[in-house]
């Protein structure tokens, strides 16, 4: 009796671990439309839903890293298999985002420690009509980079099945909240004290000339030859003057 009660309390702490992780992921200040049985909202082992339009948020969005997203059709696809390689002892959050103008949908889900993969149920990308080149997909975990921990992206490769077909660069995108006018890239490896290293890329501009608000921005990342955390620095000006800047860390991790 007493073994099995062991067993039934490390069931429990598991199981409550899972929950108030899943929990954890949630984000709480996107907002439900009304009554709607697809809002955002926990949903078993994810967030996922349309959520109200945002008053104010980041200029330009990471909205997606992928080495290899395979095209899924809506009518029949059940689940996605996440795939990733992170180090061993970090949490991965994996986030989808709608890259069509208007599409305010969201997922949110957590992985644990050691995991490097993840089956996605499609339902409700299904009842909301949302095919593969309208959807974004990121992960990141927290890691010490020089002496900062950041949000340190991860390389996610997504398909239908077991296997997923890849190239020699990472598909970025991006999405901008205002008209920009042009995007420059820049690209190195990270040092062991955390700063950049030579510029593999050094503000090459896209040359797409115009940049709508909420339109995606796709950038081709050619894969490093070597392994480690790479530092992309992304700077834009704005159709109406002024200019900005992010900064993003990815791990990347030859297969």
């Amino acid at each position: 009796m007493a073994l099995l009660l062991t067993c039934l309390c490390l069931v429990l702490l598991i199981s409550s671990g899972r929950v108030a992780a899943q929990t954890r992921a949630c984000d709480p200040q996107l907002t439900q439309p009304a009554a709607s049985p697809l809002g955002y909202r926990l949903r078993g082992d994810r967030c996922e839903g349309i959520y109200v339009q945002e008053v104010s948020g980041t200029p330009l969005v990471v909205a997606s890293l992928t080495d290899g997203f395979s095209p899924f059709d809506l009518k029949t696809v059940q689940h996605l298999l996440l795939t990733w390689s992170a180090p061993a002892d970090a949490e991965l959050h994996l986030r989808a985002l709608g890259l069509r103008r208007k599409l305010y949908y969201r997922m949110d889900a957590l992985r644990s420690r050691g995991e490097s993969s993840y089956s996605w149920s499609a339902e409700l990308l299904g009842a909301l009509r949302i095919p593969q080149p309208d959807l974004g997909i990121v992960g990141w975990t927290r890691q010490r980079v020089g002496s900062f921990e950041r949000d340190v992206y991860v390389p996610v490769r997504v398909s239908e099945r077991d296997s997923v077909s890849t190239s020699g660069t990472y598909t970025l995108i991006l999405l901008p909240a205002v008209p920009l006018s042009e995007v420059y890239v820049s690209l190195a490896p990270v040092e062991s004290n955390g700063r950049p290293g030579r510029y593999i890329r050094d503000e090459e501009p896209l040359k797409y000339n115009y940049y709508p608000s909420e339109q995606a921005i796709e950038i081709p990342i050619v894969k490093p030859p070597t392994p480690g955390i790479y530092y992309i620095l992304i700077g834009a000006t704005l159709t109406n003057g002024g200019s900005l800047t992010t900064e993003i860390w990815f791990d990347h991790r030859p297969r």
